[in-house]
């Protein structure tokens, strides 16, 4: 099926309400789809090393294969419990399914868990060429640049030169938003997307240790993390794992979000006859880079140096006091 067919079935036959009901019911049943997803990720994706002389041109069926996979396990992961919710034997053992090491055969290597697998063949799609980029043609061994393909960015700026100065196709930004979205579930699982403030904070008639109170509690809810598992981005943030396409991906979101340009800023009226697309992928890559520098060691630091004191931009003289560390973040050392 068409990505936008499959994607307004599931909307009519899977409401997320009862997917989420059902994932919390039958969780074993919820993995095993996850697993046939990750499969199909895996049996179309090109091979990371290709063999000399062999084509690696993605083919129509294997693209539409892979974004009908990604669509149907971006529902899944969003539509799994939250972190209220995975307090319960039965809804934690969801996510404790897809990090769970699997049985080793005899007389073969340790399979990887399908959390591992989901992280890497969805990176790996983001830069596929003939599905969200075009590599550079006859370049069987790319020259890398601190592990980084310049080849594969999406577009020139951050990082090394070489990204793609050319204007992406429709179907390449559909398909980059697709596996965008699937990533960001990957990380959030079933988070809220949003928190609301306790009703007390808003109250007029509190007295001043109440209204302080009240302050306090609004501040703590606001900085909660919101995902509903610490390990998929545990896993894709620890640089002693061999994770693909990492400097690929936030160079790649780092620069398409610099080099835009707001529709309108110099000719009146100008976005009232283009269309929004360019500026939800923007939003979308700012979204991203936003889960990828976080960390769940992040939660050791207290709400008031987080985001009270530390404010350099009004403090240039206090630029020089580092942040708080609490461990190496392979997306922050990129940077």
């Amino acid at each position: 099926a068409d990505a936008s067919d499959l994607e307004d079935c599931l909307e009519d036959e899977l409401p997320f309400g009862s997917l989420r009901t059902a994932i919390a019911q039958h969780p074993a049943s919820a993995v095993s789809l996850c697993e046939r997803c990750a499969h199909a990720f895996e049996q179309h994706l090109p091979p990371e090393v290709p063999k000399p002389g062999e084509g690696h041109e993605l083919q129509d069926e294997a693209a539409t294969a892979i974004l009908n996979s990604a669509l149907l396990l971006t529902r899944l992961l969003a539509a799994g419990p939250s972190r209220g919710e995975s307090k319960g034997t039965d809804a934690r053992s969801f996510w404790d399914a897809l990090w769970a090491a699997p049985a080793t055969a005899a007389g073969h290597a340790p399979p990887r868990p399908l959390g591992e697998r989901i992280a890497d063949a969805t990176l790996r799609a983001l830069f596929t060429d003939g599905l969200t980029v075009d590599a550079p043609a006859g370049q069987e061994a790319p020259e890398l640049v601190d592990g980084v393909d310049p080849g594969l960015l999406w577009c020139e700026g951050v990082g090394p030169e070489g990204g793609s100065t050319d204007k992406v196709s429709e179907d390449m930004r559909e398909s980059r938003k697709i596996l965008l979205a699937l990533l960001a579930a990957f990380i959030c699982g079933g988070a809220p997307s949003r928190v609301d403030a306790p009703a007390a904070a808003n109250e007029v008639n509190l007295a001043d240790k109440e209204k302080m109170v009240a302050a306090r509690a609004s501040a703590d809810a606001f900085a909660l993390p919101l995902v509903a598992d610490d390990r998929p981005l545990a896993y894709m943030c620890c640089p002693g794992r061999s994770v693909p396409r990492r400097g690929e991906l936030l160079f790649s979101l780092l620069s398409v979000a610099l080099s835009y340009d707001p529709h309108g800023l110099g000719v009146p009226y100008a976005g009232y006859f283009t269309a929004n697309k360019e500026e939800q992928t923007v939003q979308l890559c700012l979204q991203i880079v936003g889960l990828l520098l976080q960390s769940s060691e992040d939660t050791k630091t207290e709400v008031a140096d987080a985001w009270a004191l530390r404010r350099p931009q009004e403090q240039p003289g206090d630029a020089g006091r580092p942040l708080p560390q609490h461990g190496p973040q392979a997306f922050r050392q990129l940077l």
